[in-house]
Parts: C-alpha cells; structure tokens; sequence
C-alpha cells in the first residue's frame, strides 16, 4: 500500500507456520498439528502464521529496477 503523501510504500506479507510441538534431541523436532478432510485430500492446518510489515522509501528508479530505502520493519508470530 502507498502513501503518496509521505513518499513511503508500506509492504505486508503474511503466512502459514508449522511448528515444532517438541524438541526431541539436539537436531530432532517433532510437528502435530491437524488436518482436515479425508485421505488423500487433506489439509494441514498451520499452527502460527507470520506477518511481516517493512515500510520503504523509493530513492531511484534506473534500468536495473527501482532502489528503496528502509524506513520501518517489523515481524510478528501469532499462535492459531
């Protein structure tokens, strides 16, 4: 999303996050989490999702594509 008025763009990426439920040694994870619907269609249910949110400022705009500068970042965990 733009803000025209300030000359910043801000971006917001969101996603899917399986993980971990337990550590089972130093290398070893274990993941349970649920599905829904019937074999062979299931689908995993995520356990936290992520949002990310960078604010920028476009700087330049040359043949190699535009350049920005970094103004705000944030990130986030959210369980479920």
């Amino acid at each position: 999303k733009g803000d025209s008025s300030e000359g910043v763009e801000t971006w917001v990426v969101t996603g899917p996050l399986w993980l971990p439920s337990s550590t089972l040694g130093k290398d070893k994870f274990q993941y349970s989490y649920e599905a829904i619907g019937h074999p062979p269609s299931l689908i995993h249910v995520p356990t936290h999702f992520f949002k990310v949110v960078v604010v920028v400022s476009p700087i330049a705009n040359d043949e190699s594509g535009p350049t920005f500068q970094l103004k705000k970042f944030a990130a986030f965990v959210l369980p479920h």
